[in-house]
């Protein structure tokens, strides 16, 4: 709910100093994300605009300099400080350091001249406002959301909090394309104009003022004004090197997968982590398991339990068959911790250090003799005493089963989300998408809840709470909040 009356008690000269941009850089985030979320100085702030955009539409007349001095000068020696102050239509809505020049002007002159002086100064002050002020920056949005841009091939979203967040949804399968960015605030999302391009790989929101953004063969940050291509210094970076995962355990410590494509090593040199301290890139690579040899694998998740400790997952392709890489961050290193042949991982959340769930599939039957492809039954695990261990599918349902488990996203120790597709194994025309809650360490599916067909293709989504939840996929973006789904977007 965005509140009726400001809880901050700002004053008129603050939240004027704010939109002229004339505060500090932290009282200026500050007060961004107070406005974002109350009514009453979004009012105020309509207002100012309103008397701005009323006196851009001014046209001063011909100011005669000398005939203005004169008449004021011959006002001066009759003005009055007994006056009473009039009321002037609009004074009421306009800021404080605005309305106090006008109320003593009205106390130092009076009679028809000094009225004349205060309506050509207030011209002059509208005419020099309109060609030398400052204006705010401005915010461009874009055409709504259509059928045309969907479906996406890549989709993102992730909310810094119930009442701010980004989605992204990309057409393009490689190289630069069309991205559609949208911005969740005021309790609507809006479609944005922004420079971003590629195939969207991951987001993170960290703030309503902080956020990065992975595409095809970028970076891009965002500062509470806009999304902004960051160049990572360092030599031999080639212009299509991958960006697949991002943890942030803090606004200090950012990590990001690479690829490893660069001029030096061809292009499939060695994967690496890039981690931003705040000021500083760096590079680690990361090995590669004796199983691969000289192939390298791709980095598809990373969750962090804080800055010096974390997991991340990967995939490669031995032999046809899929490999599943664990990478354990300790120490101030990554390390290989097991490959799994014939795993295939999807999702990694930590609750802390010793607590946190894997999800994925793995190769329940290869029968490529005779024709037919792999099947793939749902995999669960969950990290105890330092060790990943396997977890039986929650919600009753019987061995042996088809599926993944999509995605897993733990909110504390004892508060989770998972997201799963499962089906009785080879009924192929039976499926299901349910959704199961984390309550007290015991996975438990949500009654009368599972995800509908619209979502289940470039699915991804947002965990706001225990009952509340984002999602983006091929039909735009809709809302979880409980056990209803509702299509917002478009």
């Amino acid at each position: 709910m965005i509140s009726a009356q400001c809880s901050l008690g700002l004053s008129d000269d603050e939240l004027a100093r704010w939109r002229d941009e004339d505060l500090s850089p932290a009282r200026m985030a500050q007060l961004r994300t107070h406005i974002a979320t109350c009514a009453g100085c979004q009012r105020r702030v309509a207002a100012y605009e309103e008397i701005g955009s009323g006196l851009r539409s001014l046209t001063p007349p011909p100011l005669d300099v000398e005939r203005l001095m004169a008449n004021l000068r011959a006002a001066m020696p009759a003005a009055t400080t007994t006056s009473p102050a009039p009321t002037v239509p609009g004074m009421a809505l306009m800021p404080e350091r605005y309305s106090w020049h006008s109320l003593r002007s009205w106390q130092r002159l009076s009679g028809m001249a000094g009225l004349a002086a205060v309506v050509v100064i207030s011209l002059l002050a509208g005419y020099l406002f309109v060609n030398h002020g400052r204006p705010a920056p401005a915010k461009v949005s874009a055409p709504p959301l259509t059928s045309a841009d969907l479906p996406p091939r890549t989709a993102v979203i992730d909310m810094s909090s119930a009442t701010d967040g980004w989605a992204f949804t990309s057409k393009a399968l490689n190289g630069d394309g069309p991205v559609v960015a949208l911005h969740y605030a005021a309790g609507k999302w809006t479609r944005v104009q922004t420079e971003v391009q590629g195939r969207i790989h991951a987001l993170k929101m960290l703030s309503p003022t902080d956020g990065w953004l992975l595409s095809t063969a970028r970076i891009y940050h965002y500062d509470g004004h806009s999304w902004q291509a960051v160049t990572v210094p360092g030599p031999g970076w080639r212009l299509d090197t991958d960006y697949g995962a991002i943890a942030a355990p803090s606004p200090s410590s950012i990590w990001i997968s690479t690829d490893g494509k660069t001029s030096a090593d061809g292009p499939n040199g060695q994967p690496g982590m890039l981690h931003y301290d705040g000021n500083t890139w760096t590079r680690q690579a990361l090995p590669i398991p004796d199983l691969l040899w000289n192939n390298s694998y791709t980095v598809l998740k990373i969750s962090m339990a804080s800055v010096d400790e974390g997991w991340a997952i990967a995939s490669a392709t031995v032999e046809w068959m899929p490999l599943g890489v664990l990478l354990h961050y300790t120490h101030g290193v990554w390390k290989v911790d097991s490959t799994y042949r014939g795993v295939d991982f999807y999702t990694v959340s930590l609750a802390s250090a010793s607590d946190g769930w894997i999800g994925g599939s793995y190769v329940m039957t290869t029968l490529r003799d005779n024709g037919s492809a792999e099947t793939f039954s749902p995999l669960l695990w969950r990290l105890s005493n330092g060790h990943w261990r396997s977890q039986p599918i929650p919600g009753g349902y019987k061995p042996p089963l088809d599926g993944q488990v999509w995605s897993i996203r733990m909110l504390s120790p004892t508060t989770g989300w998972m997201i799963a597709e499962i089906r009785p194994a080879h009924e192929t025309n039976t499926n299901t998408r349910p959704l199961f809650w984390l309550r007290n360490g015991q996975w438990v599916q949500v009654p009368d809840a599972t995800i509908p067909d619209d979502l289940s293709e470039y699915f991804a989504a947002a965990f706001v709470s225990a009952n509340e939840f984002w999602a983006v996929g091929r039909f735009g973006i809709s809302h979880y909040s409980n056990g209803q789904w509702k299509l917002v977007v478009p």
